[in-house]
């Protein structure tokens, strides 16, 4: 049978890559290929640099941030006692914080500030090596100046407390430029320790006192029922009144008295949930039949017992809600406060206690 042209074609290629692969030795590269190979490499080459000088530029970036993985780096700027405040601070932020753990926050640092001071003797910059806060004997000459000052001993105890939080930062974190040793660190938070320890008893006198003093101080529970039910009564009269004068802080006083003072007396919450209490808690109250349930979501123990609720009466709900209607017209307003209660200058209504004051007062109560 006649091979046909396609058939006779591919032997004729096949006797050619025979012949081809005979007169080269099995493992040589023709020139051809070298080049090629030499030309991928070249290439290779110039793209591990990119990524390399890449690599080198966000490792120089980082250095500048506040924090990288697992060390703390101070910003390029200011004094050093500044900057490693500063730095501190920041390793304590969490998401969502309360205005109340931003205060502490503050109280914590004012607390370290002054100890760092003590420890190196002047108001002037310090070296940001800190082995001068290695000396175990200042920092006792530093704790019994507390006492000598007659601070509380629970002030001291936090104190103790807040110097041994920044000693563990220092501690955890690998700062570039410390020179403090571990060990160092160690003594100290084992001299804070056995401080502690030993302002116990004293902590838990002034505790016992502080309760019997709350204690002889609380008010009769059937002036605090006539409270409720007197102030029930005038709540409406009230809050007519600041509607016709939004600006007179009396009346403000009289009806912030009233509502808190209603709320606070039959839900037994503290002042903090009133002040924390936002209109969306409000208007979002669950609703029963005679009464209502507010949740307030932020308030200084969130983190540890979740949203504070109460309930109330449908009809002090409805003075609530009146009241929402009037805030816009009220002194402060225009700061844009996000909680149902606000000062004149738009932040906490930190009076709110010396409003229930005048509210019992002008009830005619007994003080």
């Amino acid at each position: 049978m006649l091979k046909s042209a396609k058939q006779n074609a591919i032997e004729q290629n096949l006797s050619l890559v025979a012949e081809t692969s005979t007169a080269t030795p099995p493992g040589t590269c023709t020139c051809e290929e070298l080049r090629r190979e030499v030309a991928d490499l070249r290439k290779d080459m110039t793209q591990m640099k990119e990524e390399l000088d890449q690599l080198k530029k966000h490792h120089k970036g980082s250095q500048n941030q506040g924090l990288v993985k697992g060390r703390v780096l101070l910003p390029r700027s200011g004094s050093n006692l500044d900057h490693i405040l500063e730095t501190f601070q920041a390793s304590m932020l969490g998401p969502a914080e309360s205005t109340k753990k931003k205060q502490n926050d503050r109280q914590i640092r004012g607390h370290v500030h002054k100890w760092i001071t003590h420890m190196w003797g002047s108001d002037g910059d310090i070296n940001k090596s800190l082995t001068f806060l290695g000396n175990v004997g200042k920092l006792v000459e530093f704790l019994q100046s507390l006492a000598n000052d007659a601070k509380a001993p629970s002030t001291q105890q936090h104190f103790a407390l807040d110097i041994e939080k920044f000693l563990l930062f220092l501690k955890r974190y690998n700062l570039p430029y410390m020179r403090l040793s571990t060990r160092a660190i160690d003594l100290l938070l084992l001299k804070l320790k056995s401080w502690r320890k030993g302002l116990l008893p004293q902590v838990i006198v002034q505790q016992q006192a502080y309760k019997k003093q709350k204690t002889d101080n609380l008010i009769k529970s059937e002036h605090l029922l006539q409270f409720v039910e007197m102030g029930t009564a005038k709540v409406t009269e009230a809050i007519e009144h600041l509607g016709n004068t939004p600006k007179c802080q009396r009346a403000l006083q009289r009806v912030v008295g009233l509502l808190v003072g209603i709320m606070a007396t039959t839900s037994g919450h503290r002042r903090c949930v009133f002040l924390n209490m936002r209109p969306r808690d409000i208007m979002g109250a669950e609703k029963q039949k005679d009464t209502v349930t507010i949740a307030v979501s932020d308030h200084k123990t969130t983190g540890s017992f979740g949203r504070a609720k109460f309930s109330i009466k449908y009809d002090l709900w409805r003075h609530l809600k009146k009241f929402l209607t009037i805030r816009p017209q009220l002194p402060g307003y225009k700061m844009r406060p996000s909680t149902v209660f606000f000062s004149s200058l738009g932040g906490e209504m930190l009076s709110m206690g010396r409003c229930v004051t005048v509210a019992w007062m002008s009830l005619g109560l007994p003080e």
